[in-house]
């Protein structure tokens, strides 16, 4: 049986449905691709938060380092200065505990000179000298007295020989006894010069031990400021150290940053060309099936118009048809009978003859 004619609306409905459902597969398809385009955004939306927290976290570990050697730098430039403090303010101690001593000294030293140049031949501090002299002034008043009393007894004797020699004896004596004295005042000033050069020798060895232990302590506090400087210049090291650590972190991550935006950027558009080809693409589609629907509404009227002829030819295809499916028919019943035949004579003589009959 031939497939019966379908009427103008039921090929209207057939095209509309048919529209409708290549306009659902190309709606279901451009979903189906926003939804690709939005997962991989999201996708990449959520590698850049994953940079921006990895860029935060070790921002802040690197402030927090930073803040810890700043710390650090401060205590040590604290300790450095409280240290400076203190060696200056003991070795100022020193110094005035030193120069006080030495003006002590210098001026024992002045007062003793000026003692020494007022009163040479009677020094106050040695007791020995001044019993000395003591013993002299006594010794002279009673030469005096005794030479005014010999005076006396010459006037009245003069004849009296022994207390002649008893008054040479007298005078030798006391002129033995002057040369012991004078003798003695030079050795108090030469033990006196000596005492005085003792004490300079002293107040020079004091003076150079001062100067020594100055210099000491200058030479440490030389070494300790360059201590200092060396700590400071190995903080300031890994400051830089961190800094530059930073910089090419930062850098690497906007290099990252940088190209998962350029990747988004690449995927919108992309996005955007892949809409706009669908859009395209739908409106040649639509297009071509108003056109295919003109098409069949102007083939539909033609076909309206030759409907009886075409009742004719679709009578003659009927029949034909009938015809065309009589003689398949008969063909296949000749075809079983020839089989068949084939069958038997296979059985009576073989296959190899009854194959070389057939050909």
């Amino acid at each position: 049986m031939p497939a019966p004619l379908q009427t103008f609306e039921e090929f209207q409905s057939s095209r509309r449905e048919k529209m409708e459902q290549v306009s659902s597969d190309l709606l279901a398809k451009k979903e189906q691709t926003i939804r690709d385009m939005q997962e991989h955004l999201q996708d990449l939306m959520v590698q850049l938060g994953a940079a921006n927290s990895d860029l935060a976290d070790e921002e802040r570990d690197f402030l927090s380092k930073k803040e810890n050697l700043l710390t650090q730098l401060k205590r040590i430039k604290a300790n450095a200065d409280t240290k400076y403090s203190q060696a200056r303010m003991e070795h100022l101690a020193q110094m005035e505990a030193l120069q006080r001593q030495y003006n002590e000294a210098l001026e024992q030293i002045q007062i003793s000179m000026q003692q020494l140049a007022q009163q040479p031949p009677q020094p106050e501090q040695d007791p020995r000298l001044q019993e000395t002299h003591i013993k002299m002034k006594n010794f002279e008043d009673n030469l005096r007295k005794y030479k005014q009393t010999t005076i006396n007894q010459q006037i009245d004797d003069l004849t009296d020989t022994d207390n002649d020699t008893l008054y040479i004896n007298r005078i030798q004596q006391l002129e033995s006894q002057k040369r012991e004295l004078l003798g003695q005042i030079k050795d108090d000033e030469h033990t006196n010069q000596n005492r005085i050069m003792e004490l300079t020798m002293m107040l020079d060895e004091q003076d150079s031990r001062f100067q020594t232990e100055v210099e000491d302590l200058q030479e440490k506090m030389n070494k300790r400021e360059e201590i200092y400087k060396q700590q400071l210049d190995k903080l300031y090291l890994e400051l830089d150290k961190i800094r530059d650590k930073r910089e090419t972190t930062m850098t690497a991550r906007q290099e990252k940053i940088a190209a998962l935006q350029a990747q988004i950027d690449r995927v919108e558009n992309e996005f955007r060309q892949k809409l706009k080809d669908a859009s395209h693409v739908a409106d040649k589609l639509k297009t071509a099936l108003v056109n295919a629907n003109l098409r069949k509404t102007e083939q539909l009227k033609i076909e309206q118009k030759r409907s009886a002829e075409q009742r004719q030819l679709m009578q003659e295809s009927f029949q034909l048809q009938q015809q065309n499916y009589t003689m398949q028919k008969e063909l296949q019943k000749a075809k079983e009978d020839s089989a068949l035949l084939r069958r038997e004579l296979s059985a009576k003589i073989g296959p190899r003859r009854t194959a070389s009959l057939f050909l």
